[in-house]
C-alpha cells in the first residue's frame, strides 16, 4: 500500500519526565499525540521510526473501518445482512444463520479455541496456513461448527475477522490490500508505505493480524478514529460508523466492531490492541493518541481487558 502527503504533526515540547518511567522493557516503540501534535516519540531496541511494525490483532479495527467504508459506499448493505448473502460457500457452516454485525461483535457462535498458549487450538491452525500454506483461511471458515445463538455472547475469534476480510473482498470487488490503500493510507497522510502479510501458498490475505506499518502512521489511523473518520481534511468513514463501532453490545461492555472499549469510561476509550502488547489508545475526550509496540514474550490471551493504566494517567496528565 502506497503512502499519499504528510499531514505534519507539530511536534510540543517534551513530556519524557512522565512518560519513559511508564514504558516496559519489551517495547520498540511509543508515541503520544496530544491535540495532533507529537509531544512525545521513543524508539528502543534498535528500532527507527521508518521500520514497519507487526500489527497482530490491531489489523482487526482496520478491517472494521474499511467494512464501514465499504457500508457507506453501499457495497454493503447493512451490517444485518446474513454472511452467506457475500459467501455463499459458508450456507453449510455454523455462518450459515449469523449476520455481519454478529460477526464483528464477536458473537458468531462458532466453535473456535483462540487460547494461543494451547497447541491445539483452532488459532494455530490460522496461523499454520499463514506460514506453510496449503487450504485456504475460508477453507477453515467452512469446517466449523456451532457453538451457540449468534448474537448471545462475546467470543474473541480470530477466524472472525477474516470472514469479514473476504466479505469484504467479494461486496467491493477489489483485494484487501488495494482497498486499504485507496480508501484508508492515501487519505489520512501516511509517512510510509505499509502492507499486508501474503503467503505464495496461501491464497488469500491475512487480515486477522498481519498488518504492517511505522508507528507514526498507526498514530494516525488513531488520530483518524478519534476524529469521527476524518483526517487533515479528507474524510475516510462516516461519522456514524466511527460512533456504531464503539459503541457496546448489551452482551459485552468491552467490545465493539473489532475494537476494544474502556467500559464505563467517562472519556470514552477505545482501543485497537494486539496479543503481543501492540496497542492504539484512542481517548476522543482529552484529545490523546497513544501508540505503543511491543515484543512481550507471551501472547496476553484473547481477553486483554482495560487499557494499560499509564495510559489514562499520561491521558489525564497531558488534559491538566
Amino acid at each position: 500500500m502506497c503512502a499519499s502527503g504528510y499531514h505534519r504533526l507539530r511536534p510540543q515540547p517534551h513530556i519524557e519526565c512522565f512518560t519513559a518511567p511508564t514504558i516496559q522493557g519489551d517495547v520498540l516503540g511509543f508515541l503520544v499525540l496530544k491535540d495532533n501534535h507529537i509531544v512525545f516519540e521513543k524508539y528502543l531496541h534498535g528500532a527507527t521510526p521508518e521500520d514497519r511494525f507487526l500489527s497482530m490483532s490491531v489489523s482487526k479495527s482496520v478491517v472494521s473501518v474499511l467494512l464501514g467504508v465499504a457500508r457507506d459506499e453501499g457495497k454493503i448493505h447493512s451490517v444485518d445482512d446474513p454472511v452467506i448473502q457475500y459467501l455463499p460457500s459458508l450456507k453449510q457452516s455454523a455462518y450459515k444463520d449469523t449476520t455481519i454485525k454478529n460477526v464483528l461483535q464477536m458473537a458468531s457462535g462458532i466453535q473456535f479455541n483462540e487460547d494461543y498458549l494451547d497447541p491445539k487450538a483452532d488459532v494455530h491452525r490460522l496461523l499454520f496456513d499463514i506460514i506453510r500454506g496449503g487450504e485456504p483461511f475460508t477453507a477453515i471458515a467452512e469446517s466449523v461448527k456451532s457453538e451457540r445463538q449468534p448474537g448471545t455472547a462475546f467470543h474473541y475469534q480470530s477466524i472472525n475477522t477474516q470472514v469479514l476480510a473476504e466479505i469484504l473482498e467479494k461486496a467491493t470487488g477489489t483485494p484487501l490490500n488495494k482497498y486499504a490503500e485507496e480508501k484508508l493510507w492515501k487519505k489520512i497522510g501516511t509517512q510510509s508505505d505499509a502492507f499486508f502479510y501474503e503467503s505464495k501458498n496461501q491464497p488469500e490475505i491475512c487480515a486477522f493480524a498481519c498488518f504492517n506499518a511505522t508507528l507514526r502512521d498507526y498514530a494516525r489511523f488513531g488520530l483518524m478514529a478519534m476524529n469521527f473518520g476524518k483526517l487533515g481534511g479528507a474524510r475516510v468513514v462516516s461519522d456514524a460508523w466511527i460512533e456504531e463501532s464503539t459503541t457496546a453490545a448489551a452482551f459485552n461492555p468491552g467490545y465493539g466492531y473489532q475494537w476494544w472499549l474502556a467500559a464505563n469510561s467517562p472519556d470514552h476509550v477505545f482501543l485497537a490492541i494486539g496479543s503481543y502488547g501492540q496497542t492504539i489508545y484512542v481517548n476522543p475526550a482529552k484529545h490523546v493518541v497513544i501508540a505503543q509496540f511491543r515484543a512481550a514474550p507471551k501472547p496476553s490471551g484473547p481477553n486483554p481487558g482495560a487499557p494499560p493504566a499509564p495510559f489514562d494517567a499520561i491521558a489525564r496528565k497531558l488534559s491538566n
